[in-house]
């Protein structure tokens, strides 16, 4: 999944209808938002993590999402696809999968 779309998820979660206040309950400047938005190359993992707890996610969730797709060597890319098989339950690991081959 997309950040974008990791960002969309925590704002319909929480019911909101701006960045700005998503920003604010995860403690970052709108500014950051803006940026993942705009360049759409992942977040850090503070904002991972963050959006893992807002969504009640397993932890790590979002954060191997993101490496995976910012990995640029396919080697990087399958070491976090197998930190996904031992950090995440199945179906969290099945629905990460499907965004990326969509």
């Amino acid at each position: 999944m997309e950040a974008t779309e990791w960002l969309d998820k925590a704002k319909q979660k929480l019911k909101l209808d701006s960045d700005y206040k998503l920003a604010k309950i995860i403690g970052i400047g709108n500014g950051a938002i803006a940026n993942i938005r705009k360049r759409n190359s992942g977040m850090d993992n503070y904002v991972a993590s963050r959006i893992e707890d807002i969504l009640e996610l397993e932890k790590m969730t979002v954060i191997i999402d993101m490496e995976i797709q910012k990995a640029k060597s396919e080697e990087k890319k399958r070491y976090w696809q197998k930190k996904g098989q031992i950090y995440l339950d199945k179906s969290q690991l099945l629905a990460i999968s499907n965004e990326e081959n969509e």
